[in-house]
């Protein structure tokens, strides 16, 4: 997995927002919607009451009618144009901005959709977590997500790094499957970010941890009955980027019983992760360690209901990636030269791809790679193609559950986006960097060269007839459009020209609501 070393002080902004915050608990319902991309509707003013422990409950206010020209039905794509959001039908045939509070539009963790695609959970800035409803455009909002009572000082600076981090940058807020719960990271309550619970169909509120550790990445069990997620002392312990001073990890219950430690990390006092592959039932997941400075290790089972892990690899290894469908693991040791072989690392069996089937215990070299050209490898899973997929830097390979290997490229295509029919791959022209331009694979192998120029980001509509990007057709152009190409002939049409969308060089986009 890649890790990001959040090394941002985020305290002067904090500062800044608790001198704005209101410090009163409050819920309202508004349109956000603005007609057209150069109007905008104001607000209307929330309603207050005083803070409380009490559950929260949410406006039942009555939904308006949908937006003209954006779709019923959806699928909407979500993306940001500087600090502005922005909604698009799956074809490009409408796109409406919202009026929202100040958003932390650089970070994807703050937008999540519901399961059905109808809401959007938000964190803004302006310290409120927010129920975006598609495609009536209505907006729920409850604050304050930081407690205003705590007071910010330079003794508590690295405090404030680690608590915004969790609330807002790192994975914070996860749906239940139902779409009935929303559990999310706050510090409403209480000194510590800890986990809080959204009752959708109830309309209240309740925090459901309590501690002096900082709660991070929450993850539903499959079946909704509990909420896994970790304990951690510090995040940005020495800025290094290579893991939190991981305490233990829990889970905790949307019926108010009592939170269960699933374990104490190995790690504790040290720092590294703990990371989660995938989940082999309702109460059993697959776990591996990552210490600081070596690789990963410690692939096993862990429980919900306090049996004993089991260990499903011996020794460390770079990558593992988990196939949810066939229950088997695509394994990755690089050559003892690319390894960490620090003091207390612990050591790897022979450099390899290994494919671990978690059904019968079986495990099966994938060969046919040179090992000397996989230094930091690229791997994923493609639920869309099932298959692994495997980048380095010269070529691009598959690898399916059964360990059959296909090569799709040598000609420095990669950072592939695989459509959801799995037709179609669009793919950048590495060679040409950062002019890469798009190629799109079709089935039977066939290459269409729709765009040149300069790319930055891709995504198919969920029907897989549309694919959006933003791009640049010069690299003399100092703002990147938003383009739509649709299949068969898959021609680019410039949407930033035919909306008239401002300009800005920060477009991306956040996420698919689809219903």
């Amino acid at each position: 997995m890649k890790k990001l070393a959040y090394v941002c002080s985020f305290v002067i902004i904090f500062l800044a927002i608790w001198g704005c915050s209101n410090p009163s608990v409050s819920s309202t319902r508004r349109p956000v919607y603005a007609m057209d991309p150069t109007q905008t509707i104001s607000p209307t003013t929330p309603m207050s009451e005083s803070p409380t422990s009490s559950p929260i409950p949410v406006s039942s206010a009555p939904s308006p009618t949908p937006v003209p020209n954006l779709s019923s039905t959806g699928p909407w794509l979500l993306f940001r144009l500087g600090d502005q959001l922005y909604v698009s039908n799956h074809d490009g045939s409408a796109i409406v901005r919202l009026d929202l509070p100040d958003l932390w539009t650089d970070w994807p963790n703050t937008f999540v959709p519901s399961p059905d695609g109808e809401h959007i959970a938000i964190k803004s800035r302006e310290d409120e977590l927010l129920i975006l409803d598609l495609p009536e455009g209505s907006l729920d909002f409850f604050s304050p997500l930081v407690n205003p009572e705590i007071e910010v000082t330079q003794e508590t600076y690295s405090f404030w790094n680690d608590a915004y981090a969790s609330i807002y940058f790192l994975p914070n807020m996860s749906w239940s499957a139902s779409g009935e719960f929303l559990a999310f990271i706050a510090m409403s309550e209480g000194e510590t970010p800890d986990l809080y619970l959204l009752g959708f169909t109830t309309g209240q509120i309740e925090r459901i941890t309590t501690g002096d550790t900082i709660a991070l990445n929450p993850e539903w069990s499959p079946n909704d009955e509990s909420i896994l997620h970790d304990a951690v002392t510090s995040i940005y312990w020495e800025s290094s980027g290579r893991g939190y001073a991981f305490d233990s990890v829990w889970i905790a219950y949307p019926n108010g019983s009592i939170p269960y430690k699933v374990f104490e990390s190995e790690l504790s006092p040290q720092k590294g992760f703990e990371h989660r592959l995938g989940w082999l039932s309702d109460t059993v997941y697959v776990a591996a360690t990552e210490p600081e400075w070596c690789n990963q290790d410690s692939l096993r089972t862990v429980s919900l209901t306090g049996a004993p892990s089991v260990p499903l690899w011996e020794g460390s290894f770079s990558d593992a990636v988990f196939d949810p469908l066939s229950k088997s693991i695509l394994i990755f040791i690089p050559l003892e030269e690319y390894q960490w072989n620090n003091t207390g690392c612990t050591r790897s069996q022979s450099p390899g791809f290994y494919l671990l089937n978690l059904n019968t215990g079986a495990i099966s070299v994938v060969g046919g790679f040179n090992l000397e050209e996989f230094i930091t490898p690229t791997i994923t899973w493609s639920s869309a193609a099932n298959v692994f997929i495997i980048e380095n830097e010269k070529h691009l390979y598959t690898v399916t559950p059964i360990g059959d290997v296909g090569h799709i490229s040598s000609s420095q295509l990669g950072d592939p986006h695989v459509s959801r029919d799995s037709r179609f791959w669009a793919m950048l022209d590495l060679d040409e960097y950062p002019n890469s331009g798009i190629v799109i694979m079709t089935q039977d192998g066939h290459l269409i060269n729709i765009f040149e120029g300069e790319v930055e980001s891709i995504s198919w509509s969920p029907d897989s007839t549309h694919l959006f990007f933003t791009g640049k057709s010069s690299s003399e152009d100092d703002f990147f459009d938003l383009y739509i190409a649709t299949q068969p002939e898959f021609t680019p049409e410039n949407l930033s020209e035919k909306f008239d969308l401002p300009h800005d060089w920060r477009m991306s986009f956040l996420t698919w609501s689809s219903p």
